[in-house]
């Protein structure tokens, strides 16, 4: 019981890594819901509008805490796609106790997104460094990223509001920009 007792104490006094605040700081910028039916549980979905200034802020971290930035074709995705204009691009994470059927890009199962995105990509879910920038409470969700064109004005048309749903039910979530 004391070896347990000092074991804790040890991780109390852990200094906190350049990744774990980077994480606490980006889970202030996700907006998660999920919907039950009575008591059972449907599906969870989180959304989250990348920057640069996350991207570089990242790759910072990862500096930091002593590490080279690993290959991630899941964050090159997202790097290009925020390239193009601030808020022209979302990340959904989905999770559902069904894998198979949490796919975003399946009609079959009824799956939609208001307002509809220009494309939807699937991202690699076991990428590291982009659960590093999306921390969710759910470690097996599905990752996309949908994209929106500007309008003909040059503004960004990404939705203050996202709506995800499938044949039975739906979640609302406001995107903080």
């Amino acid at each position: 019981a004391l070896a347990c007792a000092a074991a804790l104490a040890a991780c109390a006094n852990r200094p906190v890594s350049s990744l774990d605040q980077f994480a606490t700081a980006q889970k202030t910028k996700i907006v998660e819901a999920s919907f039950f039916d009575d008591a059972n549980f449907v599906f969870s979905a989180a959304a989250y509008i990348p920057t640069l200034d996350d991207l570089a802020a990242l790759k910072q971290a990862w500096f930091d805490f002593g590490n080279s930035f690993p290959e991630s074709s899941a964050i090159s995705n997202v790097e290009t796609e925020t390239k193009k204009g601030p808020g022209q691009s979302v990340i959904v994470a989905l999770f559902m106790t069904e894998y198979e059927n949490a796919d975003l890009r399946n009609k079959s199962m009824g799956w939609a997104v208001g307002p509809a995105p220009v494309t939807i990509t699937e991202l690699a879910e076991r990428d590291v460094p982009l659960r590093t920038l999306m921390p969710i409470k759910n470690d097996w969700a599905r990752y996309y990223l949908l994209t929106y064109p500007k309008d003909k004005f040059g503004n960004e048309t990404a939705p203050q509001t996202l709506v995800v749903s499938n044949r039975f039910s739906k979640v609302e979530l406001k995107l903080a920009k």
